[in-house]
């Protein structure tokens, strides 16, 4: 069944990247024209982005750089404002990289990268369907025709101003990219480190790439310290940094929850993504280590009730699910306050190891409680719950309309001892039975048939998702789609029955 379905088409594309990446592609910021700034964290900001035109002849990368009147509100609070834009348009910094000649099908080539999950339509991003539950949706959500994309900008401070020394230093952040880090000129077969394969519930991230920092609209406001001297004199920032070019979400799960009140459906649907990310993840032996509501991306191009949802931000995962810990100089991860109870309590020693297998698990039942509409326990003020200490009996229920066997679920989510906990397949199993399965299977606990239903409608869920991926184009796929898909990829009978007895038990 697992070989079958993946020949879907929409998987079948983007596991042939590598082969479409033959020709060695090298990409540079000459490639994109960037627009607004989107976003910004400690250690970077996003700007919308979009590709030049094929034809194209602007090759300087200020050129590719909108620059608003904000930056011209800005040049009276900066007197090297001119001498900067010189030098940035000029040729004299000692660090530059050499700009490659561009073939005219840069366009359609970057479309079939970016067609593995979304098409060319992601290309062409029309306006979000309008429906009374839409309403409160903000402006900057509707539609990105033609910035359709999103580049991340890294902030540099200590890595030498060379494609090696900023990949070296900020790898793990490209971890979900599809194609190769461009090294430019550098062999960069010796270089290579892991890749997470693509995932519908995982950042859509094309290309990263090394290139000098430009002067980006509301740099000087937003960023001053991250810049290099060449821009700004009081600037810390080095003069190259890394370029992260991926898909434009419409916005964070954190700012999703803030605007929309969410159905139990809909955070069953988001819930359940979340547990499947995390679900490859482990199968592919990494562990996020930063996972919270702004870590986590919604395409929301099919609605607000069926939000499709992407885990980014790798800065801090780690390559393994196993971290050696003699000493307190080595970083347990992100987040502190919703870091795993036997992450947060590890204790230093010549022998001393972290297990991540669950960690994640354990945010991502904290994480719940956003999702299904309550403040999470374990950021509220008013909340004595604390990660390092807690009593287990004394977690708060979930809102009322959330499925009983999701209360449950997430109980044992949150045990202190990791291995109390259920696995990451086994709760994302729980979660797709009770979001697919018809009501008839949930109520069969006395059926002695039980077992034959079970077989008849894994091959029903089966089926149909599979001959709907045949059928439909990619860029067609529902939310609801994607889920089953990855649901039936990884589909076992014996954990359906398990699963199953677990939702009727409740």
């Amino acid at each position: 069944m697992e070989d079958s379905f993946s020949s879907i088409p929409w998987q079948s594309v983007g596991l042939n990247i590598d082969k479409n990446y033959a020709m060695n592609r090298q990409f540079s910021l000459s490639d994109l024209k960037i627009g607004e700034m989107i976003a910004k964290g400690c250690n970077a900001a996003v700007y919308s982005a979009c590709f030049q035109k094929p034809n194209s002849n602007e090759s300087n990368v200020s050129d590719n750089v909108e620059i608003g009147a904000e930056h011209l509100d800005n040049a009276t609070n900066f007197s090297n404002l001119n001498e900067n834009e010189q030098k940035l348009n000029g040729s004299d910094t000692k660090e530059s990289i050499k700009v490659e000649e561009k073939n005219d099908n840069l366009l359609s080539y970057t479309r079939l990268i970016m067609s593995h999950s979304e098409g060319e339509q992601n290309l062409r991003m029309a306006e979000l369907p309008k429906t009374p539950n839409e309403t409160n949706l903000k402006p900057p959500f509707q539609k990105f025709d033609p910035y359709n994309l999103a580049i991340k900008v890294m902030f540099n401070y200590s890595a030498e101003s060379n494609a090696y020394a900023i990949w070296n230093a900020m790898y793990k952040e490209t971890l979900p990219s599809i194609a190769e880090f461009s090294f430019g000129d550098t062999d960069n077969d010796k270089f290579r480190k892991r890749r997470l394969k693509p995932h519908p519930n995982i950042v859509e991230m094309y290309f990263a790439f090394a290139d000098q920092v430009p002067l980006l609209p509301g740099a000087y406001k937003n960023f001053p310290q991250a810049l290099p001297v060449r821009l700004l004199n009081d600037g810390c920032g080095r003069n190259m940094t890394l370029f992260l070019v991926m898909k434009r979400y419409h916005c964070s799960l954190k700012d999703y929850l803030k605007m929309e009140t969410p159905t139990p459906k809909t955070s069953l649907l988001l819930f359940t993504q979340l547990l499947e990310a995390l679900v490859h993840l482990l199968q592919n032996g990494v562990a996020h280590r930063d996972l919270k509501t702004d870590n986590i991306l919604l395409d929301l191009s099919q609605g607000m009730s069926s939000p499709k949802l992407a885990i980014t931000d790798f800065g801090c995962c780690l390559e393994g699910l196993s971290l050696n810990y003699p000493s307190y100089d080595i970083s347990k991860g992100g987040n502190m306050a919703l870091m795993a109870p036997e992450v947060i309590n590890a204790e230093t020693g010549s022998f001393s190891q972290i297990d991540y297998s669950r960690s994640d698990l354990w945010t991502a039942g904290t994480m719940a409680y956003e999702i299904f509409g309550e403040t999470n326990p374990f950021y509220s003020p008013c909340s004595n719950l604390k990660n390092t200490a807690y009593n287990e009996n004394k977690l708060p229920s979930l809102p009322v309309g959330t499925p009983l066997a999701v209360q449950k679920l997430v109980k044992h989510i949150l045990c202190k001892d990791p291995k109390q906990r259920p696995s990451p397949n086994f709760a994302a199993t729980v979660c797709q039975i009770l979001f697919h399965a018809p009501a008839d299977l949930l109520s069969s606990c006395q059926d002695k048939k039980i077992s034959n239903k079970i077989l008849k409608w894994m091959f029903s869920v089966s089926s149909k998702t599979y001959l709907e991926g045949l059928l439909e184009n990619s860029d067609t796929h529902s939310v609801e789609f994607e889920l089953r898909h990855t649901f039936c990829s990884r589909i076992q009978y014996l954990e359906v029955v398990q699963a199953l007895n677990y939702i009727i038990d409740t």
